[in-house]
């Protein structure tokens, strides 16, 4: 595929407004998110995301230059950088010579959050917060809250590990004024002295997953109505939290499926 004309390069303008974006304060002034790699960038054009710029690395062009064309047709700007100063603007250890801003923090309508939510506390860990983001999409989830200590979600890390779902999913702050959405069951995840995760799960149901260190803060704890547990068969102390997550979010599903909305990913 041949990109279309010469790429115009990189402004000074733009590489410091793209540089601003490795910190979450510069993040939620400019309402803006950095995604690097080019499954990102065209899971952003293709899920509705404005993008304000893309950059590619000087001789990448070629390697790129199907998703170039879609971007061009699509009026976003993409300029070329010299690999110097790529590698300023990018966060990755091996990157793909390709990467975007958003114009604005992705935030998709939606009005139906659907019969299962996820809550997370104090989730500080950018790898686990990302999988755990993939892993809700992944079993129908549309709304995540995240509480206070949860590292930020348009962290670098965060994306990537989210494999693009942090650009679909509804994310919400989740502090002590927040109600429960709905008629939820807040169910917390504990390691031990929980119901069998293979008992009956409320249909409606807000799963909250608290720190692998130190459980569930406070505030948090007097929200969970019920607790469960996923049984174990060996000598491991505990299961990741993205990994537990996963576990009961596919026995809810399992659980009632016959009732999950078949248009949801439609």
């Amino acid at each position: 595929m041949t990109v279309p004309g010469t790429l115009p390069s990189l402004s000074v303008a733009a590489s410091k407004r793209i540089r601003r974006l490795h910190k979450k304060k510069f993040r939620l002034e400019d309402r803006s998110v950095l995604l690097e790699g080019a499954r990102l960038v065209a899971d952003a054009l293709d899920s509705g995301v404005a993008l304000k710029e893309v950059v590619i690395l000087t001789g990448m062009e070629g390697k790129h230059g199907e998703l170039v064309e879609k971007l061009v047709k699509a009026g976003v700007p993409v300029m070329s950088a010299e690999e110097r100063e790529f590698s300023r603007l990018s966060n990755t250890v091996h990157s793909q010579g390709i990467l975007a801003t958003t114009v604005e923090l992705p935030d998709p309508e939606i009005e139906d959050p659907g019969n299962l939510l996820l809550g997370l506390d104090a989730v500080s860990d950018p790898g686990n917060l990302g999988t755990l983001l993939r892993a809700a999409e992944w079993f129908g989830v549309r709304r995540v809250l995240l509480g206070e200590g949860c590292v930020d979600p348009f962290n670098p890390k965060v994306v990537r590990a989210s494999m693009g779902s942090i650009l679909r999913l509804q994310l919400r702050d989740f502090t002590d004024d927040v109600p429960v959405p709905g008629d939820c069951v807040v169910v917390g995840a504990a390691v031990s002295g929980g119901a069998s995760v293979y008992d009956p799960l409320p249909e409606r149901m807000l799963l909250l997953m608290g720190s692998e260190a130190t459980g569930f803060s406070d505030r948090f704890g007097k929200k969970i109505e019920s607790k469960v547990t996923i049984p174990g068969y060996g000598a491991a102390e505990s299961l990741n939290v993205a990994v537990a997550a996963a576990v009961i979010m596919a026995e809810h599903r399992r659980q009632h499926e016959s009732r999950i909305d078949k248009g949801m990913h439609a």
